[in-house]
């Protein structure tokens, strides 16, 4: 599978290199404050960011089972678009 999933990042990465906008609709989330996190951060909470267009690619990678989990999904993903300077 390691194979596999070599091949299909480089495969977002060619579609990255290609496209000037990822598009879809991105959701910026709060994530709770780690109770280890210095009180001079206080201004600055964790957040999670989710695009659906990425949501949706890393769903149909779980679904034919080349990855585990959602988050899995996105490192084959990820990478490819970030390094085109197009997440949103």
């Amino acid at each position: 599978m390691q194979c596999a999933n070599e091949i299909l990042s480089l495969f977002f990465l060619t579609i990255a290199s290609m496209i000037r906008k990822a598009g879809g609709e991105t959701t910026v989330l709060l994530v709770p404050r780690p109770t280890d996190m210095p009180k001079r951060d206080h201004t600055r909470a964790p957040r999670t960011m989710v695009n659906s267009v990425f949501r949706e690619l890393a769903q149909e990678i779980v679904d034919v089972g080349m990855a585990h989990d959602i988050t899995e999904a996105y490192t084959l993903i990820i990478p490819a678009f970030n390094h085109y300077g197009l997440l949103p």
